[in-house]
């Protein structure tokens, strides 16, 4: 299984980690800074990969194919995919997991509601 660090960097070559001051460390796209900083070089890359790997853009809607549920993907405060509420506005999770983990294939693009099997 690939790095948080290598699948970030497939996305976007340009990333750099910077210590940003002492013992904080984040990841950049130049001098944008891409995910909120943290306490370790490996934790940077592990919130810069859920922030720019994310197949969902901010506000679109995600039906998970196994219980039928709508996601909403929501913004970091750098603006970049980073939560999944439901559809009572409750945060579910980190987007990390419609991608990363072995159920990502399970989660899908919803366009409109004709787009959703109304046997659900």
């Amino acid at each position: 299984m690939k790095t948080n660090k290598q699948l970030a960097l497939a996305v976007n070559r340009n990333l750099k980690s910077k210590e940003v001051k002492i013992g904080r460390w984040a990841i950049f796209d130049g001098e944008q800074q891409v995910a909120p900083d943290c306490y370790s070089p490996q934790t940077a890359w592990s919130n810069a990969v859920i922030a720019i790997c994310c197949p969902f853009p901010v506000g679109s809607k995600v039906l998970d194919k196994d219980s039928g549920a709508i996601y909403e993907i929501m913004p970091s405060t750098f603006g970049y995919p980073h939560f999944y509420k439901n559809e009572k506005d409750r945060v579910e999770g980190s987007v990390l997991r419609l991608f990363r983990y072995s159920d990502s294939m399970r989660f899908e693009a919803v366009r409109d509601a004709n787009d959703i099997n109304p046997t659900r």
